[in-house]
């Protein structure tokens, strides 16, 4: 919803994508995010690589730019988005023709039923979890890095656990240099099903 929403938002209520800032936005942020967003929309529509694919569409009869999460909103269309206001990022304004119908969720079979092992290991502290999407990949470096961050955490937090949603290829193994604690508060699923719980001590 935020993405698409009005433009006058962008600048003051929503960080720039990867930013890292704050929402809503302090204003001593304003202009780093305006050179984001700036860098955001000259890479987006003006990179070599863009303009051909944009040529190449139109040659083959396919008008406009690339479709993008990023385009301004069209005031005369009306938009459906999976979402409600209260679970989006805090906007002063929302126009008329941004509808949130969410949450849409697929039917799903309970978890219990799907993995009662995991169901019972959600259920015995609160659960960080971290979903990038199926469309990320992850480098060999990137994958230990990730898996370095989130076994520090697990063992700085008792308290809480960790579950990481990744690719079905290029997990790594456990960091050498991480604690027992830490092990056992991270588990990983994959996208296609494949888990790895961790040990039960």
């Amino acid at each position: 919803m935020c993405h698409i929403s009005s433009s006058r938002n962008s600048l003051t209520c929503k960080d720039s994508v990867s930013s890292g800032f704050p929402t809503p936005l302090p204003w001593s942020y304003v202009p780093s995010n305006i050179y984001l967003l700036y860098q955001l929309i000259r890479r987006s529509y003006f990179h070599p690589r863009v303009v051909s694919l944009v040529k190449a569409r139109a040659a083959r009869g396919i008008p406009g730019n690339l479709p993008a999460k990023y385009n301004f909103i069209d005031p005369a269309v009306l938009y459906l988005v999976p979402s409600v206001r209260e679970t989006e990022f805090p906007l002063d304004y929302i126009p008329p023709n941004l509808v949130g119908c969410g949450p849409l969720l697929q039917p799903f079979v309970p978890l219990e039923m799907v993995d009662p092992e995991l169901a019972r290991w959600l259920r015995a502290r609160p659960t960080v979890i971290v979903n990038m999407g199926s469309h990320l990949t992850y480098g060999a470096q990137q994958a230990g890095e990730v898996l370095a961050a989130l076994e520090q955490f697990a063992a700085r937090h008792p308290d809480k656990q960790v579950l990481w949603k990744y690719p079905d290829a290029g997990l790594p193994s456990a960091s050498s240099a991480s604690s027992a604690e830490g092990a056992r508060a991270l588990a990983c699923a994959c996208w296609r099903g494949c888990r790895r719980h961790p040990s039960r001590a």
